[in-house]
């Protein structure tokens, strides 16, 4: 996405002020893989490309993996909440025709759907259970084609230890499908 843009040219403005070659910036960019549980492709299972974004921990950061995806994508919103204003986060949502349903999972699951409902936001269903349920019922909702993206919006404490946790049953699970 274009935040990883903008990363790029940062990192190269800073490659410049510390006088490190062309070809090593270059080189450099072009090994670089990405950061795990920061928006990076899990699987692709059964037609459906799988995004784990275990990192994005609140609705911005959730917004800009939002922002970078391509394809009709299934958002997995939930966890432990942190209390945010949720309000301009689904009224910003509505505007992602891409992003054609939620999942929302965890602790946070009620709050979300009441935040969603109050703003007239209607592209979701609520999972009872965990996250390994809410893969499962993404995956459904999918149908073959597009993208599940898990970028929570919330912290991980309801059912993990730390977002790398998290991350990494998400791709356990998706493995498994």
């Amino acid at each position: 996405g274009g935040h990883n843009i903008l990363n790029a040219l940062a990192a190269v403005c800073f490659g410049k002020i510390l006088n490190i070659k062309n070809e090593d910036i270059a080189r450099a960019l072009s090994e670089f893989k990405g950061i795990a549980h920061r928006l990076s492709i899990a699987a692709v299972k059964g037609g459906v490309t799988f995004y784990n974004d275990s990192k994005s921990t609140n609705t911005n950061s959730t917004l800009t993996a939002v922002n970078a995806m391509t394809q009709k994508t299934v958002l997995l919103l939930g966890g432990s909440d942190k209390n945010e204003n949720l309000k301009p986060f689904f009224k910003e949502l509505k505007k992602y025709k891409k992003i054609w349903h939620c999942v929302l999972f965890g602790q946070a699951k009620e709050r979300f759907a009441c935040e969603a409902s109050a703003c007239a936001y209607k592209d979701f269903s609520v999972c009872e259970g965990g996250m390994e349920r809410a893969v499962l019922a993404a995956y459904q909702l999918c149908n073959g084609q597009g993208a599940v993206l898990l970028s929570p919006a919330c912290a991980s404490y309801d059912e993990f230890e730390n977002f790398e946790r998290r991350g990494e049953k998400f791709i356990e699970t998706v493995n498994n499908l």
